[in-house]
């Protein structure tokens, strides 16, 4: 039980207190002056009435514990009586009469510094105490002879007791050439054949781990396009759906965004591996339950998250400061009945400022063993960016709720494990490529000639069956498109009147 103190603690009664009462409660945020009680430690609180500037009718109260601004009492301490306290009533820690007293008494049954232990009650009891036998008290020169037998066994390098190496635990040391612990290896009679006996390839040979992964092209990182290099459709959109960076969905219900691609100025440090584009999203937010903005990335196959751990990292900064939100979630397809959808894994916020900084975030999907996938082959999983969450989404968001504001993305990436290692930089043309498995603009020349079928084919087999949109001919009218072999061929399904080149767009986006 210890009593416990604070500077210049005060407050003022928030309600009136009768003199049985065993709670009182300061006004608001006034409790944080006190101290925080814990087990059977207290404090003392005064409580008094002011006429002018006079003090008058004071009593003594014992605090056994405190839950923000409510105290719980015993009253009546020190001889003063327990009173009827109005509203406004001063409440002041001080020091006591009675806690002087009692420090008084705890110092006088102290051993005191000065007088190097000869106050203690009992010298044999205290060497017992301490663990101290007979030997403690002779004199120096009864331990002579025994002093010089230990001397003569030091020097005695025969092994006089015949000690064997197995009973001091060294059975398995041979006597073979040992290395030296201070020279760190240097001492090998071959480095070479020691890495190959560790199992060591040659990687272990490069300056860090760190070059070696930046410098390989492996695939780890899940995400397509974390880099934001690739812009088919446009640069911009307002619309929710795909409609400008390359694999992220841009989703608005409601409340309204803008997502466009900004550009790194050449030579910033702030980001590593000198990037070129990063993802802005400006929100513009209207209240309602189910409004929302945010940024989905789906990953294609739901099989392959299966009771993994992945880590999340990646770059943001906002126009002020401002939280988002990520979660993630499985897919089981479409057609047939498949398992329903399982998201909110996963859940994190984060807290952005207005410059660059890296997150990261680890995350284990529950196993799909029992689950049962669609019929379509459509399955996937996701990471989701919230940055504006009306209360339908609080558990999928950590309660994010609504707001405001610009949201700035870079260098997105998802990896097994449970390191985040720098960001995969792969070659510009197999990541476009990675991106056009799910979408890419063809053209051609759409022709008159009735009856004859002319095919494009696409520069990379689709996902699926794709679906053909935004067809633009550039003279005259009646050609039609249609999806030929299912993930790889387009057709002109219907003469045009006029020979015409043309653009579409062809997309199989999970």
């Amino acid at each position: 039980m210890a009593q416990l103190f604070t500077n210049n603690a005060a407050g003022l009664l928030n309600a009136s207190i009768a003199s049985t009462d065993l709670s009182l409660t300061l006004q608001s945020g006034q409790g944080a002056e006190f101290p925080a009680v814990g087990g059977s430690d207290f404090f003392l609180v005064t409580l008094f009435s002011l006429v002018g500037s006079v003090e008058v009718n004071h009593e003594i109260i014992k605090v056994t514990a405190r839950v923000g601004d409510t105290f719980t009492i015993v009253r009546g301490q020190e001889g003063t009586n327990p009173g009827n306290w109005s509203v406004g009533t001063n409440v002041q820690l001080r020091v006591t009469a009675g806690a002087l007293s009692s420090f008084i008494t705890e110092a006088s049954a102290s051993l005191k510094i000065a007088s190097n232990l000869n106050d203690v009650a009992n010298v044999t009891t205290a060497r017992t105490n301490l663990g101290l036998g007979t030997a403690a008290t002779q004199a120096s020169t009864a331990f002579e002879p025994a002093n010089a037998n230990i001397q003569s066994h030091i020097g005695n390098t025969s092994n006089p007791h015949t000690v064997t190496k197995t009973q001091i635990g060294l059975s398995n040391v041979t006597n073979d050439a040992q290395l030296k612990i201070s020279s760190n290896l240097s001492d090998l009679a071959s480095a070479s054949t020691a890495r190959t006996n560790l199992g060591l390839g040659s990687l272990a040979l490069s300056n860090s781990v760190e070059s070696s992964i930046t410098s390989s092209f492996c695939f780890r990182n899940k995400i397509i396009n974390g880099n934001f290099d690739i812009w088919q459709r446009g640069i911009s959109q307002t619309s929710s759906g795909y409609g400008s960076d390359d694999r992220w969905n841009n989703i608005n219900t409601g409340s309204t965004k803008t997502n466009t691609q900004q550009t790194f100025s050449l030579g910033q440090t702030e980001v590593p591996g000198n990037p070129k584009y990063f993802s802005s999203t400006v929100v513009t937010s209207v209240a309602g339950s189910t409004n929302n903005v945010s940024k989905v990335h789906s990953i294609e196959g739901v099989a392959l998250s299966s009771g993994k751990t992945m880590i999340l990292s990646f770059w943001a900064k906002a126009d002020t400061s401002k939280n988002i939100a990520v979660d993630f979630g499985q897919i089981f397809g479409t057609g047939g009945s498949p398992t329903p959808v399982v998201s909110g894994i996963g859940v994190t916020t984060f807290s952005l400022s207005t410059t660059w900084q890296k997150f990261t975030t680890t995350v284990t999907f529950p196993s799909i063993t029992g689950s049962t996938l669609g019929t379509n082959n459509d399955s996937y999983y996701f990471l989701q960016f919230w940055f504006d969450a009306g209360s339908a989404y609080n558990a999928r968001t950590n309660n994010l709720g609504q707001q405001s504001g610009t949201f700035d993305i870079a260098q997105v990436q998802l990896e097994e494990g449970t390191i985040a290692t720098p960001f995969e930089q792969r070659p510009l043309q197999i990541e476009l490529s990675l991106c056009q498995r799910y979408f890419e603009i063809i053209s051609g020349v759409v022709i008159v000639t009735p009856n004859i079928f002319k095919d494009f084919y696409c520069k990379v087999q689709k996902r699926a069956a794709p679906v053909i949109s935004n067809i633009v001919i550039y003279t005259g009218t009646g050609a039609t498109l249609q999806s030929a072999s299912g993930i790889t061929r387009i057709y002109q399904e219907t003469a045009n009147s006029v020979d015409s080149n043309f653009t579409a767009w062809v997309s199989s986006e999970l």
